[in-house]
C-alpha cells in the first residue's frame, strides 16, 4: 500500500497519515494524486481502465495493441490521445528510461510501477524528479523532450477555464515541488 489513493468515483484524494510513504513525503504524495485527480476522469472516459490489470507487463505488444485500440476512437481529444501515444513510447522505451532514471526497486531489479498503465505514467512523471529527470533526456520530437511533453500535455488538461499563467507557474515548477520536504522533514 502506498498510503495515497484518488478515489475517481468520489472525486477526493485520500492520504493515509499512518502510512510510512506519507509520513515520509506527504508533499509527494498529495502531487501523485493531484495530478491523477487532473487526468483520470478524463482518460477514463475513453478506455477500459481495467484493461492494463489483464495485460502483462512486460507485453510491451499487447500492451502496444490496447493502447492502438483506445488511440482508434477518432473522438478522442487531443490532450487524451497524446497522453496514450507518450505511454506507448515510453512502454516502448521503458528500459533506456529505467536506467537514464535510476528506476529501480529494493530487489535490484528495475522499477516498472511507473509503467503500469496511462494514468500511473502522467502521475509518475508529474511526481517523481528521477523519472523526471530520465524524461528529460529522452527526445520524443525532434524539438522537445518527453518531459516537455508531458508538461504540455498536462497543461492541456486544465482547459480554458483556467489561467494560463496559472497552469504553466504550477507545471513548470513541478520538479521543485516533488522534491519539497515539509519543515519537520529538512
Amino acid at each position: 500500500n502506498r498510503g495515497s489513493l484518488y478515489e475517481s468515483g468520489k472525486r477526493r484524494i485520500v492520504l493515509d497519515g499512518q502510512s510510512s510513504s506519507v509520513k515520509e513525503n506527504p508533499i509527494y504524495n498529495l502531487l501523485h494524486e493531484s495530478t491523477h485527480a487532473v487526468t483520470v476522469d478524463n482518460v477514463n472516459k475513453y478506455y477500459d481502465s481495467t484493461t492494463f490489470k489483464n495485460i502483462d507487463v512486460n507485453d510491451i505488444t499487447a500492451r502496444a495493441k490496447a493502447i492502438d485500440k483506445v488511440l482508434s476512437n477518432k473522438s478522442l481529444p487531443k490532450p487524451v490521445a497524446e497522453m496514450f501515444r507518450m505511454f506507448k513510447k515510453a512502454d516502448a522505451m521503458r528500459d533506456e528510461i529505467a536506467s537514464k532514471g535510476e528506476l529501480v526497486g529494493t530487489d535490484g531489479e528495475p522499477d516498472l510501477y511507473w509503467i503500469k498503465n496511462p494514468a500511473e505514467f502522467m502521475s509518475m512523471a508529474f511526481s517523481d524528479p528521477q523519472l523526471q529527470q530520465a524524461l528529460k533526456g529522452i527526445q520524443y520530437t525532434p524539438k522537445m523532450t518527453m518531459w516537455e511533453k508531458v508538461v504540455n500535455t498536462v497543461k492541456s488538461f486544465f482547459g480554458r477555464g483556467v489561467s494560463k499563467d496559472l497552469a504553466d507557474n504550477i507545471v513548470s515548477r513541478v520538479g521543485e515541488i516533488a522534491e519539497m520536504k515539509l519543515p519537520s522533514q529538512r
